[in-house]
C-alpha cells in the first residue's frame, strides 16, 4: 500500500506532525537546580488537561540553605499563556507551604513567609480550575537568617 501526499497538503501534514511532536516532548516538568539556593523550574502541560487539584511533582532539590530561616520567592518568567489558580507547593524540613496562583500573570511573583530550609526542598505544581499549566520561573531563597545559637556553661 502507498499513501500519496498531494502537495498542498504536505504542509498541513508536516505541521500536524510538528505539533504532535512538540506535544510530546513539552508534557513532561523539568526543572534544574543550581548551586545557592536557586532552582530554574519549569513545566509544560503541552495539550493535556488535567482535573482541578492534580498534583504535578516538579522534583526535589538541595537547597544550598540548610539550617537557615529564609523566605522562599517564586519569580514567574511565564509569557501571555498564564492559568489562573495553579499553586506552587514547596515542602521543606518538614514543612509544607502553598504559594497561590503563581500563574495568574505574566511576571508573576509570589513570596512566602520566614519558613525554615532544610537539606531539600520538593517542588509541587497544583492545577487550578484551568485544568492546564505552562510554568516557568525561579525559586530562590531570600532574607536568609542562620538562628542565633546559644551556649551553656555550667560551673
Amino acid at each position: 500500500m502507498t499513501i500519496q501526499i498531494h502537495p498542498r497538503n504536505a504542509v498541513a501534514v508536516l505541521a500536524a506532525f510538528v505539533v504532535l511532536v512538540a506535544g510530546i516532548a513539552w508534557t513532561s516538568p523539568h526543572s534544574d537546580a543550581q548551586t545557592g539556593g536557586i532552582i530554574h523550574v519549569e513545566a509544560f502541560a503541552g495539550s493535556s488537561f488535567y482535573d482541578e487539584g492534580t498534583r504535578v511533582d516538579l522534583g526535589t532539590y538541595p537547597t544550598g540553605a540548610a539550617g537557615q530561616t529564609c523566605r522562599v520567592r517564586y519569580q514567574g518568567d511565564n509569557n501571555d499563556s498564564v492559568w489562573p489558580g495553579n499553586d506552587l507547593e514547596f515542602a521543606t524540613a518538614g514543612r509544607t507551604v502553598t504559594l497561590r496562583d503563581v500563574e495568574a500573570a505574566p511576571g508573576t511573583r509570589r513570596t512566602s513567609g520566614a519558613v525554615l530550609i532544610g537539606d531539600t526542598i520538593a517542588l509541587t505544581l497544583v492545577v487550578g480550575p484551568g485544568r492546564h499549566y505552562s510554568m516557568s520561573g525561579t525559586v530562590t531563597f531570600i532574607d536568609c537568617e542562620t538562628p542565633a545559637t546559644t551556649t551553656t556553661t555550667t560551673t
